[in-house]
């Protein structure tokens, strides 16, 4: 029962945070739960960026071509 819970709420957390890193979080918390032992490696693994470091990336090369047009 308790191994049980474990997967529960290690499948949950995963599934949150692949959602908020714009993959597939239900796919990946099930499969989490599932197969703990074998697809929370491979998250690790393929997991992105979070989406707000993607729009940081983003907005500072949009800011940087914002200023190179400028100073030409």
């Amino acid at each position: 029962m308790i191994g049980f819970l474990i997967a529960l709420g290690i499948g949950i957390a995963v599934g949150r945070d692949a959602s908020r890193r714009g993959m597939n979080g239900g796919a990946w918390g099930v499969g989490v739960f599932f197969l703990l032992i074998i697809v929370l490696p491979i998250y690790f693994i393929k997991r992105k960026p979070l989406l707000a470091e993607q729009f940081a990336e983003l907005d500072s090369e949009t800011i940087d071509d914002l200023d190179a047009l400028d100073k030409s």
